[in-house]
């Protein structure tokens, strides 16, 4: 297990993930406000700030990969997948 690996445990990344996703919700809101302020005009604030928002999104998305796929974070054990598949 690598050094980045026993620094940052599930406990530590689930709140960063919620938080990466809340600050990504407020970026797209401000692009929201903006595209109405600047009407059919381009703004390059909000492309910049979806791009930002997008990238944030992405890196948010992926810790959360990290935490399925490495650490097993909310993933059923077979016995309760397997419930899903009877009587479908």
């Amino acid at each position: 297990m690598s050094r980045a690996s026993r620094a940052a445990p599930p406990h530590v990344i689930r709140p960063c993930c919620t938080a990466l996703n809340a600050g990504a919700i407020v970026l797209f809101a401000v692009v929201l406000v903006i595209r109405f302020a600047v009407g059919d005009d381009i703004s390059p604030w909000a492309l910049a700030i979806t791009v930002a928002a997008l990238l944030i999104l992405g890196f948010s998305g992926w810790l959360g990969g990290k935490l399925s796929y490495r650490w097993g974070v909310r993933v059923a054990d077979e016995t309760t997948q397997r419930e899903g598949y009877i009587g479908a």
